[in-house]
């Protein structure tokens, strides 16, 4: 239903002649300057007190080729915001926190995952969510860039699909428990004994990642690994962001000169081969 979706972009430079019909913007433009998108599902489908959201996903549909690839970071709002009046000098506030993003350039789908932020719409007030660029691509410091998507308005087929996956509780006991598993000297994973996923971010190549991942399933087959795949330093910066929420579990891979200096942000780890691996690999 597209009328139960809000969504609005708010522009620096706030000229309603600027304004893209059916079509949301991130990103700079010497002529609109900022531009920030705003997304709320109004009505949500319906939930028992026995029933838990186990993931949540945003999709966007981007029309267009881009020359040049930037992140989309998803935020949460932290306050109420009306579609009909919604403008860059009354936006509402939103995280510094990083919740996800997407590195988008070519036309097609895009997702966020978002099931930290749905679970909070439904505990409770539904203040949506923000899209944005980077500060370094706001600033204009890179010059023109920025991204559109089909936004609501445009097309019942390209509207923002809302993807909510949950499962009822009752009779099931200890959701919330956590099974720990090595993942040798990359850390500890604690998996949920629910939903059974372990999150792992990797600068690693596609084959050694692959192997990587099919050794370990093939000894816990019970357990969903999610992959992020980057490099060193732009996980290690996704860790800082995600310092007050984690989204990670373990760390696999990267250099060790990066990662001196994120120490602060890992739990302490000691290999039960640790004995056997020479300090210059620890």
């Amino acid at each position: 239903d597209q009328s139960n979706i809000h969504d609005v972009t708010v522009y620096s430079i706030n000229d309603p002649t600027n304004e893209e019909s059916g079509v949301l913007e991130v990103g700079y433009r010497p002529t609109r300057g900022i531009m920030r998108s705003f997304l709320k599902y109004v009505d949500l489908p319906p939930l028992t007190s026995a029933d838990v959201v186990v993931y949540a996903q945003l999709a966007l549909y981007k029309p267009y080729n881009s020359g040049t690839e930037t992140p989309v970071e998803r935020h949460k709002v932290l306050e109420d915001w009306d579609v009909t009046n919604t403008q860059w000098s009354n936006q509402p506030d939103i995280s510094d926190i990083i919740d996800d993003y997407d590195i988008v350039k070519l036309s097609g789908a895009y997702t966020w995952e978002i099931t930290d932020v749905v679970r909070g719409w439904y505990e409770g007030e539904n203040t949506g969510l923000a899209l944005k660029n980077p500060s370094g691509v706001e600033n204009g410091s890179i010059g023109e860039s920025w991204k559109q998507f089909y936004n609501a308005d445009y097309s019942p087929v390209t509207s923002p699909p809302l993807t909510i996956v949950f499962r009822n509780t009752n009779g099931l006991e200890g959701y919330w428990d956590y099974t720990s598993s090595s993942a040798g000297r990359a850390g500890t994973g604690y998996i949920n004994d629910y939903t059974g996923n372990l999150v792992v971010y990797s600068p690693h190549d596609a084959d050694p990642l692959n192997a990587g991942v099919a050794l370990f399933q093939a000894a816990y087959p019970n357990i969903n690994v999610e992959v992020i795949a980057a490099g060193t330093g732009e996980l290690c910066q996704r860790v800082v962001a995600e310092a007050e929420n984690p989204q990670g579990d373990v760390l696999w891979g990267g250099g060790a000169d990066t990662l001196a200096g994120y120490t602060d942000y890992f739990a302490p780890y000691v290999c039960a081969n640790d004995s056997v691996i020479g300090d210059a690999y620890k």
